[in-house]
């Protein structure tokens, strides 16, 4: 159920976008392969002491659209409690007025539970939302708040809320 409301809330906000893209002028496609470090608070709507932990991300997004808007991604997940994955999906960015980046994003991937939450299923999904500044040299900070799920395949689905910081810088200050 709430991955439902989750990707239907994704699906609004990819469409409100898309308008807004072709609506303004000064929105454009960002199109700068990125390498992303990420630090945030897994299961942050849960109050749950055990379930405390600091997630750690590291994500390359490509710079050229497969389809529409729609860039590859993919990358790792870490938590404080041994548990993590890797991941792949789409990203789409919108850049507004040069410098406001607009990236909703789904994945899909493998995930161990470590000593953390059980998430019911090996095979997770994460819906994510991200908003943030683009600066000249096309480094940007954002903030994103992502949900993970098993969609209901495993016997339980309890999922998980989480809130990122990201860094991202463009892939070729990294590899040259």
């Amino acid at each position: 159920m709430m991955f439902s409301v989750v990707t239907r809330g994704l699906g609004a906000a990819v469409f409100l976008v898309g308008a807004l893209s072709s609506a303004q002028a000064d929105t454009t496609i960002a199109t700068t392969p990125l390498v992303s470090f990420g630090v945030g608070y897994f299961d942050v709507l849960e109050n749950i002491e055990q379930n405390e932990a600091t997630d750690f991300r590291f994500e390359y997004r490509a710079g050229k659209p497969l389809a529409w808007v729609l860039k590859p991604m993919f990358g790792v997940d870490v938590t404080t409690d041994k548990a993590g994955g890797a991941f792949g999906g789409v990203v789409a960015d919108w850049v507004i007025n040069d410098h406001w980046v607009v990236s909703p994003s789904f994945a899909a991937g493998l995930w161990a539970n470590g000593d953390g939450k059980d998430m019911g299923s090996a095979i997770e999904f994460r819906s994510q939302m991200e908003l943030g500044y683009r600066f000249d040299n096309d480094w940007r900070i954002t903030g994103a708040f992502s949900h993970m799920s098993n969609a209901d395949i495993g016997d339980e689905n309890p999922g998980v809320e989480q809130v990122t910081l990201y860094l991202h810088m463009p892939a070729d200050k990294l590899f040259p």
